[in-house]
């Protein structure tokens, strides 16, 4: 964790200040060490990321055990924060559990993910995150946050899973990305830090997806700007199968349902996508029927196996999942309080939101 990320954190839970405690520090970055905050609220920082939950010493064992000493001599309590007496925080856990696992499984980057960041997700060209501040909220394995900093933004993301852990992977120490693992429900900056923020694929697993979009935006300097896109109603029959497939699914352990999603994805891929594509190249399919241009088949038959495979998993795993059309996006707008708002359908699978906080 370098200096710069600290200077931005905040205690999630009383938004002060917070002092830090080195255990491990290598060439100026900590490695391992704490955060102290007021009222006796503490984070652990492990393999140089913050962990800003308040059962974050209970994800890490091994890290308690090894620095017990220390953590005990400092007076600082370790011991389980967190509680799963509500249902809420019941369905957090298991999806935390559910991403942490899927990212750190298939932590696949390939170059189409970078033209679906700008074209599909993003809203904005590249030149717009040049020199700017941002937030990845929900940030995952770290494949977005990997081509907006290319795009030249210093990028901070954040993730409530072990997901973070994949992405400090694949981002390999870039000097402008910086990694929290935290909440989105409270995220733990200082409010107005960032020039903007984005959350795609994220807030419709949440248990209250406005909610979450809302506690962001306070985040954001004044005329700043806020983009997420989320899974559309546009696809009704095809979504009412899913959720009937996923009332079963999402109840499965992680270890029985990856094989499940293979099957599907081998029998997806094989049987519909291949054969799409072998037959779009010799039938000009796309354009006698446009339709298909934004469809799923043109987009998988540039993809490799192992993104249908992942994308399966995807779609059977989290405990929650809302869509949403564009009347809904208009109302996330208005309790924003946004302004220069932009609301676009992405194919038929979903719709992204743009806007800026007055």
């Amino acid at each position: 964790m370098r200096l710069f990320l600290e200077r931005l954190l905040r205690c999630p839970n009383t938004k002060a200040t917070l002092t830090k405690l080195v255990f491990v520090e290598v060439d100026g970055e900590t490695i391992d060490g704490v955060f102290i905050g007021p009222n006796g609220f503490a984070y652990p920082i492990v393999n140089g990321i913050p962990r800003m939950l308040p059962d974050a010493f209970d994800l890490f064992p091994e890290f308690v055990l090894k620095y017990q000493n220390e953590l005990n001599a400092n007076g600082i309590e370790y011991r389980k924060v967190g509680s799963l007496s509500s249902a809420e925080h019941a369905l957090k856990k298991r999806t935390q559990e559910t991403f942490g696992y899927q990212w750190n499984q298939f932590p696949d980057m390939v170059e189409q993910n970078r033209k679906f960041f700008i074209t599909n997700y993003s809203s904005v060209p590249e030149a717009f995150f040049k020199g700017k501040l941002g937030l990845d909220a929900g940030c995952g394995f770290g494949r977005h946050i990997y081509y907006s900093s290319e795009c030249g933004a210093t990028m901070i993301g954040l993730d409530y899973s072990a997901a973070i852990d994949a992405a400090a992977k694949v981002t390999n120490g870039k000097p402008n990305i910086h990694l929290v693992q935290g909440d989105i429900f409270n995220p733990p900056f200082a409010d107005e830090t960032f020039d903007f923020f984005y959350s795609f694929g994220v807030l419709h697993h949440l248990p209250d997806p406005l909610k979450g979009f809302c506690s962001l935006l306070p985040k954001v300097k004044r005329g700043g700007s806020a983009f997420v896109w989320l899974y559309g109603k546009q696809r009704k029959v095809l979504n009412g199968i899913l959720e009937a497939m996923r009332f079963f699914s999402k109840r499965l352990p992680m270890s029985v349902l990856k094989p499940i999603a293979l099957v599907l994805a081998v029998v997806d891929y094989y049987c519909v996508i291949l054969p799409y594509k072998v037959v779009s190249t010799i039938f000009p399919i796309e354009k006698i029927f446009p339709v298909f241009k934004t469809g799923r088949f043109s987009i998988y038959t540039k993809l490799p196996f192992k993104i249908t495979y992942a994308d399966w998993f995807d779609r059977l795993s989290p405990p929650l999942r809302y869509y949403y059309d564009e009347h809904d996006l208009n109302e996330w707008v208005v309790a924003g309080n946004l302004k220069n708002e932009r609301i676009q359908a992405t194919g038929k699978f979903g719709w992204k939101l743009y806007g800026e906080r007055e």
